[in-house]
């Protein structure tokens, strides 16, 4: 790992965003976290927030999210999963919109089904 951060830092690779993406891929969480806490500046960052919304993988998309804007968050909302509530939830949280620009097939599915989950939330807590 020591030499993979030495290559990293001495700016070894020309396409970072490639480099993550593979790694991404391969579920080398521990390179895949030190790429997206310290190079993501060198990469771009929403090819690889799409990667990581398709795959479901919040908690790494959480360490990049200051690097979209918010066409790139809505862009993000509209290819997640329609049944992965915590990350459609999460990008709106972040200031992510529903939007005839990026509407999919899908979109009144995730409105419904979020709805529907947070409902369920709030009866849970009642």
């Amino acid at each position: 790992f020591e030499l993979f951060k030495q290559a990293i830092d001495k700016n070894l690779y020309e396409n970072l965003t490639a480099l993550i993406l593979m790694l991404i891929k391969k579920n080398y969480t521990k390179y895949v976290h030190y790429m997206l806490e310290n190079h993501m500046e060198n990469a771009e960052p929403l090819d690889v927030a799409k990667l990581l919304v398709k795959q479901g993988k919040l908690e790494q998309l959480k360490l990049i999210i200051k690097h979209l804007n918010d066409e790139n968050k809505n862009k993000l909302l509209s290819i997640a999963n329609e049944d992965d509530y915590p990350t459609l939830i999460y990008l709106m949280k972040q200031g992510a919109k529903f939007n005839l620009k990026h509407q999919d097939t899908f979109m009144f599915n995730k409105i419904n089904g979020i709805l529907s989950y947070l409902l369920s939330e709030g009866e849970d807590k009642q």
